[in-house]
């Protein structure tokens, strides 16, 4: 699987995971700016989700896009993550990692 292909099926994988946890998702692939998917929860958190589809938890995420990420104004009852997301096929896997434990 080429690597657009593998981020654009990690994006959806995450998308239908948030929604699952009950957050309206929206893209922001269209948007500048930091951040894959805005993510609304109905108690009011919102997330902004940077999505990595990598065998190392920060491989992909780099300095630039975590002070990025930091950066981007949000809500007070906020948060920011990075989705990383393992496996491939029927087998994926997301672990969601809150900006206080980026390195």
């Amino acid at each position: 699987m080429n690597t657009a292909r593998k981020g654009n099926t990690a994006e959806r994988f995450v998308a239908k995971d948030l929604e699952s946890r009950g957050f309206l998702v929206g893209s922001r692939r269209h948007v500048g700016g930091a951040g894959d998917h805005i993510a609304v929860h109905p108690g009011g958190e919102v997330w902004l989700v940077e999505v990595k589809a990598t065998k190392e938890r920060f491989s992909d995420f780099r300095r630039g896009d975590r002070l990025a990420m930091k950066e981007t104004p949000l809500p007070l009852v906020s948060a920011r993550y990075l989705a990383h997301v393992t496996g491939s096929g029927d087998n994926l896997a997301v672990e969601y990692v809150h900006e206080r434990d980026w390195p």
